[in-house]
Protein backbone atom coordinates (compact mmCIF):
# COMPACT_ATOMS: atom_id res chain seq x y z
CA UNK A 1 0.00 0.00 0.00
CA UNK A 2 1.88 3.60 -0.85
CA UNK A 3 0.44 6.13 0.90
CA UNK A 4 0.63 10.12 -0.24
CA UNK A 5 -0.37 13.58 1.88
CA UNK A 6 0.03 16.04 -0.88
CA UNK A 7 -1.90 16.10 -3.75
CA UNK A 8 0.45 17.07 -5.47
CA UNK A 9 2.53 13.72 -5.06
CA UNK A 10 0.08 11.54 -5.70
CA UNK A 11 0.68 9.47 -9.00
CA UNK A 12 -1.17 10.24 -12.53
CA UNK A 13 -2.27 7.90 -14.68
CA UNK A 14 -3.32 4.40 -12.51
CA UNK A 15 -5.10 2.09 -14.26
CA UNK A 16 -9.11 2.83 -13.64
CA UNK A 17 -9.17 3.91 -9.60
CA UNK A 18 -11.92 2.42 -7.61
CA UNK A 19 -12.05 5.01 -4.62
CA UNK A 20 -13.71 5.30 -1.31
CA UNK A 21 -14.03 8.44 0.63
CA UNK A 22 -14.51 8.99 4.37
CA UNK A 23 -12.62 9.39 7.58
CA UNK A 24 -12.34 5.82 8.35
CA UNK A 25 -11.89 5.88 12.01
CA UNK A 26 -11.79 2.81 13.63
CA UNK A 27 -11.94 0.89 9.80
CA UNK A 28 -14.98 -0.92 11.60
CA UNK A 29 -16.88 -3.80 10.43
CA UNK A 30 -18.73 -1.22 8.04
CA UNK A 31 -15.79 0.48 6.36
CA UNK A 32 -14.02 -2.97 5.78
CA UNK A 33 -17.24 -4.14 3.82
CA UNK A 34 -16.63 -1.03 1.93
CA UNK A 35 -13.21 -1.49 1.40
CA UNK A 36 -13.84 -5.11 0.30
CA UNK A 37 -15.93 -3.80 -2.33
CA UNK A 38 -13.57 -1.44 -3.57
CA UNK A 39 -10.51 -3.65 -3.88
CA UNK A 40 -12.89 -6.69 -5.03
CA UNK A 41 -14.23 -4.33 -8.08
CA UNK A 42 -10.97 -3.32 -8.85
CA UNK A 43 -9.03 -6.46 -9.31
CA UNK A 44 -12.03 -7.69 -11.49
CA UNK A 45 -11.86 -4.48 -13.40
CA UNK A 46 -8.10 -4.35 -13.43
CA UNK A 47 -8.39 -1.46 -11.77
CA UNK A 48 -6.54 -0.25 -8.66
CA UNK A 49 -8.21 0.75 -5.02
CA UNK A 50 -7.98 4.35 -3.83
CA UNK A 51 -8.92 5.29 -0.67
CA UNK A 52 -9.25 9.26 0.04
CA UNK A 53 -9.19 10.49 4.01
CA UNK A 54 -8.56 13.18 6.18
CA UNK A 55 -5.79 14.75 8.88
CA UNK A 56 -6.72 15.99 11.00
CA UNK A 57 -10.70 15.19 10.94
CA UNK A 58 -12.77 17.57 9.23
CA UNK A 59 -14.82 18.47 12.77
CA UNK A 60 -11.44 19.80 14.56
CA UNK A 61 -10.98 22.48 11.99
CA UNK A 62 -14.93 23.55 11.01
CA UNK A 63 -16.19 22.59 14.86
CA UNK A 64 -13.83 22.21 17.40
CA UNK A 65 -16.15 22.39 20.24
CA UNK A 66 -17.73 19.37 18.73
CA UNK A 67 -14.43 17.30 17.24
CA UNK A 68 -14.70 13.34 18.50
CA UNK A 69 -11.85 11.80 20.24
CA UNK A 70 -10.21 9.57 17.30
CA UNK A 71 -10.54 5.96 18.13
CA UNK A 72 -7.15 5.20 16.46
CA UNK A 73 -3.90 7.13 15.29
CA UNK A 74 -2.81 7.87 12.10
CA UNK A 75 -0.44 5.31 11.99
CA UNK A 76 -2.60 2.67 12.90
CA UNK A 77 -5.40 3.64 10.67
CA UNK A 78 -2.71 3.09 8.26
CA UNK A 79 -1.97 -0.50 9.15
CA UNK A 80 -5.60 -1.05 9.50
CA UNK A 81 -6.04 -0.18 5.78
CA UNK A 82 -3.10 -2.19 4.82
CA UNK A 83 -4.52 -4.93 5.43
CA UNK A 84 -7.31 -4.73 3.10
CA UNK A 85 -5.39 -5.32 -0.08
CA UNK A 86 -5.46 -1.00 -0.50
CA UNK A 87 -3.55 0.26 -3.36
CA UNK A 88 -3.35 3.90 -2.97
CA UNK A 89 -4.34 5.90 0.60
CA UNK A 90 -4.44 9.90 -0.25
CA UNK A 91 -4.61 11.70 2.91
CA UNK A 92 -5.48 15.06 2.69
CA UNK A 93 -4.29 17.65 4.74
CA UNK A 94 -7.88 19.45 5.80
CA UNK A 95 -7.51 23.43 6.96
CA UNK A 96 -9.90 26.34 6.37
CA UNK A 97 -9.05 26.39 2.88
CA UNK A 98 -10.14 22.72 2.09
CA UNK A 99 -13.25 23.41 4.45
CA UNK A 100 -14.27 25.72 2.16
CA UNK A 101 -14.39 23.87 -1.04
CA UNK A 102 -17.83 23.25 -2.37
CA UNK A 103 -18.84 19.86 -3.44
CA UNK A 104 -18.08 21.05 -6.98
CA UNK A 105 -15.23 21.94 -6.12
CA UNK A 106 -13.97 18.93 -4.14
CA UNK A 107 -14.87 16.23 -7.18
CA UNK A 108 -13.23 18.53 -9.96
CA UNK A 109 -10.25 19.03 -7.80
CA UNK A 110 -9.66 15.80 -6.28
CA UNK A 111 -11.63 12.77 -7.79
CA UNK A 112 -11.14 14.29 -12.14
CA UNK A 113 -8.10 16.26 -11.71
CA UNK A 114 -6.06 14.54 -9.31
CA UNK A 115 -7.10 10.81 -8.76
CA UNK A 116 -8.69 10.11 -12.49
CA UNK A 117 -11.70 8.19 -10.86
CA UNK A 118 -12.92 5.34 -12.46
CA UNK A 119 -15.75 4.59 -10.20
CA UNK A 120 -16.07 5.80 -6.46
CA UNK A 121 -18.29 3.93 -3.72
CA UNK A 122 -19.44 6.03 -0.44
CA UNK A 123 -21.52 5.21 2.61
CA UNK A 124 -25.40 5.97 2.01
CA UNK A 125 -24.50 8.44 4.78
CA UNK A 126 -21.64 9.98 3.01
CA UNK A 127 -21.60 13.83 3.38
CA UNK A 128 -19.10 16.71 2.21
CA UNK A 129 -18.02 20.06 0.76
CA UNK A 130 -18.33 23.62 2.71
CA UNK A 131 -21.12 23.45 5.39
CA UNK A 132 -21.51 19.95 4.59
CA UNK A 133 -23.88 20.38 2.03
CA UNK A 134 -23.27 17.49 -0.28
CA UNK A 135 -24.39 14.25 -0.04
CA UNK A 136 -24.89 11.08 -2.05
CA UNK A 137 -27.30 12.77 -4.35
CA UNK A 138 -24.89 15.31 -4.52
CA UNK A 139 -22.35 13.21 -5.63
CA UNK A 140 -24.34 11.44 -7.79
CA UNK A 141 -25.61 14.13 -10.27
CA UNK A 142 -21.65 15.71 -10.23
CA UNK A 143 -20.53 12.17 -11.32
CA UNK A 144 -22.77 12.59 -14.66
CA UNK A 145 -21.27 15.71 -15.71
CA UNK A 146 -17.96 14.21 -14.80
CA UNK A 147 -18.91 10.98 -16.03
CA UNK A 148 -17.95 9.57 -12.53
CA UNK A 149 -19.63 6.13 -11.74
CA UNK A 150 -21.17 6.44 -8.18
CA UNK A 151 -22.25 3.59 -5.88
CA UNK A 152 -23.55 4.48 -2.29
CA UNK A 153 -23.35 1.49 -0.03
CA UNK A 154 -25.81 0.87 2.70
CA UNK A 155 -25.10 1.47 6.16
CA UNK A 156 -23.82 -1.79 7.85
CA UNK A 157 -25.46 -3.33 10.60
CA UNK A 158 -24.74 -5.81 13.01
CA UNK A 159 -27.55 -7.88 15.11
CA UNK A 160 -29.79 -4.95 14.00
CA UNK A 161 -27.28 -2.19 15.39
CA UNK A 162 -26.13 0.18 12.51
CA UNK A 163 -22.52 0.22 13.08
CA UNK A 164 -20.00 3.42 13.39
CA UNK A 165 -17.64 5.23 14.55
CA UNK A 166 -19.30 7.08 17.17
CA UNK A 167 -21.37 4.08 18.63
CA UNK A 168 -17.73 2.65 18.64
CA UNK A 169 -16.68 5.60 20.97
CA UNK A 170 -19.54 5.52 23.23
CA UNK A 171 -18.74 1.95 24.04
CA UNK A 172 -15.35 2.29 24.53
CA UNK A 173 -16.36 5.42 27.22
CA UNK A 174 -18.49 3.32 28.80
CA UNK A 175 -15.87 0.40 29.15
CA UNK A 176 -17.85 -1.93 27.56
CA UNK A 177 -14.26 -2.58 24.94
CA UNK A 178 -15.68 -6.37 24.18
CA UNK A 179 -18.81 -4.54 22.07
CA UNK A 180 -16.43 -2.10 20.98
CA UNK A 181 -13.94 -5.12 19.49
CA UNK A 182 -16.86 -6.75 18.29
CA UNK A 183 -18.06 -3.70 15.67
CA UNK A 184 -14.30 -3.11 15.25
CA UNK A 185 -13.43 -6.62 13.94
CA UNK A 186 -10.35 -6.64 15.95
CA UNK A 187 -9.18 -4.94 19.59
CA UNK A 188 -9.34 -1.56 21.23
CA UNK A 189 -5.91 -0.58 21.19
CA UNK A 190 -3.93 2.61 22.96
CA UNK A 191 -0.28 2.89 21.66
CA UNK A 192 2.05 5.28 23.11
CA UNK A 193 5.86 6.13 25.17
CA UNK A 194 6.63 4.02 27.97
CA UNK A 195 6.93 7.06 31.00
CA UNK A 196 7.87 6.38 34.53
CA UNK A 197 5.99 6.14 37.51
CA UNK A 198 6.19 6.35 41.18
CA UNK A 199 7.63 3.02 41.15
CA UNK A 200 5.39 1.75 44.16
CA UNK A 201 5.09 -0.94 41.63
CA UNK A 202 8.22 -2.47 42.50
CA UNK A 203 8.00 -1.87 45.91
CA UNK A 204 4.68 -2.23 47.45
CA UNK A 205 2.35 -3.52 45.07
CA UNK A 206 3.00 -5.00 41.18
CA UNK A 207 5.46 -3.84 38.66
CA UNK A 208 3.77 -2.14 35.92
CA UNK A 209 4.27 -0.38 32.80
CA UNK A 210 2.56 2.97 32.62
CA UNK A 211 1.66 4.32 28.84
CA UNK A 212 1.62 7.85 27.72
CA UNK A 213 -1.10 7.02 25.19
CA UNK A 214 -1.07 9.07 21.67
CA UNK A 215 -4.65 7.68 21.44
CA UNK A 216 -7.52 10.56 21.70
CA UNK A 217 -10.34 8.01 22.88
CA UNK A 218 -9.88 6.50 26.49
CA UNK A 219 -11.51 3.66 28.05
CA UNK A 220 -13.62 4.45 31.12
CA UNK A 221 -11.92 4.47 34.18
CA UNK A 222 -11.04 0.42 35.67
CA UNK A 223 -9.63 -2.22 35.54
CA UNK A 224 -9.09 -4.10 31.99
CA UNK A 225 -8.03 -7.53 31.12
CA UNK A 226 -5.49 -6.44 28.33
CA UNK A 227 -2.30 -7.86 25.75
CA UNK A 228 0.66 -5.53 25.98
CA UNK A 229 2.96 -5.34 23.40
CA UNK A 230 6.14 -4.26 22.73
CA UNK A 231 9.59 -5.31 20.65
CA UNK A 232 7.83 -7.82 18.32
CA UNK A 233 5.89 -9.52 21.17
CA UNK A 234 3.08 -10.20 23.08
CA UNK A 235 1.73 -10.70 26.94
CA UNK A 236 -1.62 -11.11 28.77
CA UNK A 237 -1.77 -8.37 31.18
CA UNK A 238 -4.09 -6.74 33.64
CA UNK A 239 -4.49 -2.81 33.06
CA UNK A 240 -5.98 -0.09 35.66
CA UNK A 241 -6.65 3.23 34.01
CA UNK A 242 -7.68 5.45 36.20
CA UNK A 243 -6.41 7.85 39.21
CA UNK A 244 -4.79 5.33 42.25
CA UNK A 245 -7.28 7.04 44.42
CA UNK A 246 -5.44 4.64 47.10
CA UNK A 247 -2.37 7.14 47.05
CA UNK A 248 -4.78 9.93 46.62
CA UNK A 249 -3.68 10.70 43.51
CA UNK A 250 -6.18 12.55 41.19
CA UNK A 251 -4.06 12.81 37.15
CA UNK A 252 -4.93 9.91 35.17
CA UNK A 253 -3.04 6.87 34.42
CA UNK A 254 -2.64 3.63 32.55
CA UNK A 255 -0.85 1.36 33.79
CA UNK A 256 -0.15 -2.04 32.74
CA UNK A 257 0.87 -5.18 34.78
CA UNK A 258 2.17 -8.33 32.32
CA UNK A 259 1.19 -11.13 33.96
CA UNK A 260 3.94 -14.02 34.63
CA UNK A 261 7.24 -11.81 33.85
CA UNK A 262 8.03 -10.33 37.09
CA UNK A 263 11.20 -8.51 35.63
CA UNK A 264 11.93 -6.57 32.16
CA UNK A 265 13.96 -3.83 31.03
CA UNK A 266 10.92 -1.61 29.97
CA UNK A 267 10.38 -0.68 26.49
CA UNK A 268 10.10 2.64 24.82
CA UNK A 269 7.23 2.40 23.31
CA UNK A 270 4.09 -0.42 23.88
CA UNK A 271 0.51 -0.86 22.30
CA UNK A 272 -2.45 -2.55 24.93
CA UNK A 273 -5.21 -4.15 23.62
CA UNK A 274 -7.93 -4.47 25.60
CA UNK A 275 -10.18 -7.81 25.54
CA UNK A 276 -12.77 -6.86 28.81
CA UNK A 277 -13.49 -4.67 31.89
CA UNK A 278 -12.80 -6.61 35.56
CA UNK A 279 -14.24 -4.01 37.47
CA UNK A 280 -14.49 0.11 38.51
CA UNK A 281 -11.76 1.71 40.27
CA UNK A 282 -11.72 2.00 43.58
CA UNK A 283 -9.62 3.19 46.73
CA UNK A 284 -8.14 0.17 49.22
CA UNK A 285 -7.48 1.14 52.85
CA UNK A 286 -3.96 -0.26 52.22
CA UNK A 287 -1.38 -0.91 49.42
CA UNK A 288 -1.72 -4.51 50.77
CA UNK A 289 -5.28 -4.64 50.20
CA UNK A 290 -4.58 -3.49 46.67
CA UNK A 291 -1.50 -5.53 45.81
CA UNK A 292 -4.41 -8.74 47.08
CA UNK A 293 -6.96 -7.55 44.90
CA UNK A 294 -4.43 -7.10 42.36
CA UNK A 295 -3.69 -10.95 42.88
CA UNK A 296 -7.95 -11.91 41.99
CA UNK A 297 -7.71 -9.84 38.61
CA UNK A 298 -4.54 -11.73 37.29
CA UNK A 299 -6.23 -14.95 38.53
CA UNK A 300 -9.66 -13.87 36.65
CA UNK A 301 -7.13 -12.74 33.51
CA UNK A 302 -5.71 -15.99 33.73
CA UNK A 303 -8.80 -17.95 33.56
CA UNK A 304 -10.71 -15.42 30.67
CA UNK A 305 -6.89 -16.30 28.47
CA UNK A 306 -7.55 -20.13 29.26
CA UNK A 307 -11.32 -19.50 27.88
CA UNK A 308 -10.52 -18.04 25.19
CA UNK A 309 -7.45 -20.35 23.56
CA UNK A 310 -10.30 -22.98 24.26
CA UNK A 311 -12.96 -21.41 22.13
CA UNK A 312 -10.84 -19.86 19.72
CA UNK A 313 -7.36 -21.62 19.44
CA UNK A 314 -6.21 -18.12 20.47
CA UNK A 315 -3.06 -17.25 22.52
CA UNK A 316 -1.87 -14.52 23.94
CA UNK A 317 1.28 -16.08 26.14
CA UNK A 318 4.08 -14.34 25.56
CA UNK A 319 4.73 -15.04 22.10
CA UNK A 320 6.14 -13.70 19.05
CA UNK A 321 3.46 -11.42 17.18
Amino acid sequence: MKQFSRLESFPSGLPSPFVTIGNFDGVHLGHQMILKRVTKEALAARGCSVVISFSPHPLQIVLPDTAPPLIMTTSQKLAALSQHDIDYVLIIPFDEEVSRWSPRHFVERILVHCVAARKVFVGSDFVFGYQQRGNLETLQFLGKEFNLEVEGIPQYTWRQTRVSSSLIRGYVREGNVAEANRLLGRYFTLEGGVIHGAGRGQKVTVPTLNLAPQNELIPKTGVYITQTSFQDATYPSVTNVGTRPTFDESTLSIESHLIDLAEIEAPSQISISFFHRLRDEKKFSSPIELKNQIGRDVRAARKFFTRLKRFTGATVSPRRT
